[in-house]
């Protein structure tokens, strides 16, 4: 081909031949394709040990944004060209270059070619037990027990994905205009939901500085073995059905504008499917379940919260997470989540909204506006100022959420597993003597006025577990086996031993 180099081309991925007629022909440089793509920035990233599992990702200036074939071939004949003089020699225009990538490109890009990038491992910028990061337009925050700095991103020490960067520019609120903060709306709607309404308005300043170490402690991307647990985000309401809209959704919402979330909806989630998480990607925070069944099987959860989560999407090999790889877990839900044993306890954070919205009293009705929908720039800076604020709190208490009074979260999980009257028959129950189990179970039926032939009529073993469960929760004893002469038979009892 002739001299192109007064053209000052910015890359070549193609030549020029003479055809049978001696005119000229331009083709495509597949191995400078490949050449242009790695100086670019583009590269396989492994997803295991082997880098059997691979995904196409370019990095510049240490912000690795995912990528595919098919975004491959648009930047090749959109962007590429785009950029190029009218002219890319004597012979041809862009727009030939254009025509000639385009029907070609299916075979100039391919899987087999694009293997032949380079395979890179990656190390991303992950949390500290001490600092957290959140990206912004202008820099990167890091998040400390003493301060809050906004630095250029040129001091990042490893890579974060594109998708991580937030588009705002973000300034820092400083401590002399701390009132710009506590009196924004949104504020104001976090310390409602930790405050009775009626009949006087009470603020629970212990259940408030819960949800905040919570908020801190979902956004604070770091694991340990002494904070490996699922977040229950609960109304503090006893009620067979309980009415929701007490602000659990918000703050999730709050919490997604932060960190990468995956949504999972908790009517329709089944762990029996083989694709069942398969909206985590690999720049996923936070996994939430949205407002799970009466049932939730919390227990299938153990392995996911302290040994990693392991996830399978469809035409993918599973891809296998380290539990400080894998996502934090939130599950929302307006019922009780089962589960009283110690196992349990240490698997889960239970923090409760006080009810005081409800569907006929909403946030927008309260405040005017909807959250989110309606903010201008300066309405979004205050917003991030006092999420960055939760995890500075979540810091200074030691990475650790407080606990805080709860009369309900005990009560909810009994009402979710037996039901109100039986409820109320165990308030009549006297304390220890020792009864029949017969007499007991037959006493509740008559108490609650069932008929022998009642198809809904619950089973002796049933109402044994309830019985259990109460005991186990109100912390009353209940020897097992205990009997006594009846009518010159032996005969089991129960006996609820209380002090």
């Amino acid at each position: 081909s002739k001299d192109t180099s007064s053209l000052n081309l910015p890359f070549k991925f193609w030549y020029e031949v003479e055809d049978k007629r001696g005119k000229p022909d331009l083709k495509i440089d597949v191995d400078g394709i490949i050449e242009f793509l790695i100086k670019d920035g583009f590269c396989l990233l492994a997803l295991d040990e082997n880098s059997l599992n691979r995904m196409i990702v370019q990095i510049k200036n240490n912000v690795v944004c995912q990528s595919n074939e098919g975004l491959v071939r648009n930047l090749l004949t959109n962007h590429c060209i785009d950029i190029l003089p009218k002219k890319i020699s004597t012979n041809f225009s862009k727009e030939q270059l254009r025509a000639v990538l385009r029907r070609g490109i299916n075979v100039y890009v391919e899987k087999n070619k694009l293997d032949s990038l380079p395979i890179k491992r990656i190390k991303f910028l992950q949390d500290t037990a001490n600092e957290s990061f959140y990206f912004f337009k202008n820099g990167f925050v890091e998040v400390s027990k003493n301060q809050i700095q906004l630095k250029p991103y040129n001091e990042l020490t490893s890579p974060i994905w594109k998708s991580q960067i937030i588009q705002h520019d973000f300034e820092i609120i400083p401590q002399t205009n701390h009132d710009k903060i506590q009196n924004f709306d949104f504020v104001n709607f976090t310390k409602n939901i930790c405050s009775v309404k009626e009949p006087t308005k009470k603020f629970d300043l212990k259940r408030y500085t819960a949800l905040i170490c919570t908020i801190g402690y979902l956004l604070h991307d770091f694991k340990t073995t002494a904070n490996k647990f699922a977040v229950i985000l609960s109304e503090a309401n006893i009620d067979d059905e309980p009415q929701g809209r007490t602000g659990k959704g918000l703050i999730m919402q709050a919490i997604r504008m932060l960190r990468n979330t995956a949504i999972i909806d908790g009517k329709t989630f089944s762990f029996d499917s083989q694709f069942c998480y398969q909206q985590i990607e690999l720049d996923t925070k936070i996994m939430f379940f949205d407002d799970v069944k009466k049932y939730f099987d919390f227990q299938r959860l153990y392995s996911a919260i302290t040994e990693g989560l392991s996830y399978e999407k469809k035409g993918q090999h599973r891809i296998n997470l380290s539990p400080e790889e894998s996502p934090k877990i939130v599950i929302s839900t307006n019922f009780g989540i089962q589960g009283n044993s110690e196992s349990d306890k240490g698997r889960k954070f239970e923090m409760e909204l006080l009810c005081y919205y409800n569907s006929n009293f909403k946030p927008e009705h309260d405040f005017q506006s909807q959250f989110f929908h309606t903010w201008n720039s300066e309405q979004w800076n205050v917003f991030y100022n006092f999420m960055l604020n939760c995890v500075q709190m979540y810091f200074l208490n030691d990475s650790k959420i407080p606990m805080y009074g709860s009369e309900t979260i005990d009560e909810k999980k009994l009402l979710n597993a037996t039901s109100r009257e039986f409820l109320e028959y165990m308030q009549k129950v006297p304390r220890n003597v020792k009864i029949p189990c017969a007499d007991f179970y037959n006493n509740y039926l008559e108490f609650v006025g069932f008929k022998d032939n009642d198809k809904d009529k619950p089973s002796k073993i049933s109402v044994g577990k309830w019985l259990k469960m109460y005991c186990t929760y109100n912390e009353i004893k209940l020897p097992d086996g205990e009997t006594v002469q009846f009518e010159g038979k032996s005969t089991k009892c129960y006996k609820l031993v209380t002090p």
